[in-house]
């Protein structure tokens, strides 16, 4: 009859055999699943935002984005508390959304209109990292008068992006920063900066910026003389020296 008799491990090796299954059980345990590495993977929204800065004489209309898992869903599920406070969230693709500002600065009424509209559906020529843009629409009225109607953000026609508008009523004036495709700035016309001014902006306003005048033309630089040996340091005339010994 064959006796059986227990495996006896050395505590020492026991201890380290332990550990070792220890860390390759957390190992397993912090490698993330497929959806959690899909969680890993940030996340971006667009806002539209709106500031009113009485004590330095001028409203802003911006683009802006958020980024991270935290903030987009902070953004998406408090969309109607942040458009109270001027922030209007590009998150909601259910349809159209429509926002109105209307107050009084330096004895100008402002009225703006903004219309925030989903992406289309991606077309099927378009590129893999390709996605279809929130189409951001403005309407600026200054005393019952139309001033701004233009696109904030990507045009529709994707040629020019705007980036901002900023209106000065106390100075009189307004303005708006812009790029084109190729990301080349553009600018208003001189004209179409007084508010005003009967010039309604709309996206065919903005233009590439003038060149500046020439400058007038420098005096070319002096000829560089070629010194000959020994003209740099002159020595004394060896006659002279002779006469006088």
């Amino acid at each position: 009859m064959r006796h059986q008799f227990p495996i006896v491990v050395p505590a020492a090796l026991a201890a380290v055999l332990t550990l070792a299954g220890c860390a390759a059980s957390a190992r397993a345990e912090d490698q993330p699943g497929p959806k959690e590495k899909e969680k890993d993977k940030s996340e971006s929204a667009e806002y539209v935002e709106y500031r009113s800065l009485p004590e330095l004489g001028q409203i802003q209309i911006s683009t802006g984005v958020v980024r991270g898992d935290v903030g987009v869903r902070r953004l998406t599920d408090r969309r109607e508390e942040f458009a109270q406070r001027g922030v209007y969230p590009c998150t909601d693709k259910a349809g159209r959304h429509t926002y109105h500002r209307t107050e009084t600065m330096a004895g100008h009424v402002i009225d703006t209109t903004l219309t925030i509209d989903p992406p289309e559906e991606k077309k099927p020529d378009a590129a893999p990292d390709e996605e279809p843009a929130w189409r951001t629409h403005v309407v600026v009225r200054i005393d019952g008068r139309k001033k701004f109607n233009c696109s904030i953000g990507d045009s529709p026609s994707d040629e020019i992006t705007v980036y901002g508008i900023t209106l000065f009523p106390e100075d009189g004036t307004v303005d708006a920063s812009a790029s084109d495709y190729d990301g080349y700035e553009l600018v208003l016309p001189a004209e179409s900066v007084k508010i005003d001014s009967p010039n309604v902006i709309t996206d065919d306003s903005f233009e590439e910026e003038a060149p500046a005048d020439d400058a007038p033309d420098e005096k070319p630089p002096a000829p560089v003389k070629v010194m000959a040996p020994g003209e740099l340091f002159p020595t004394t005339p060896r006659l002279a020296v002779e006469a006088r010994a």
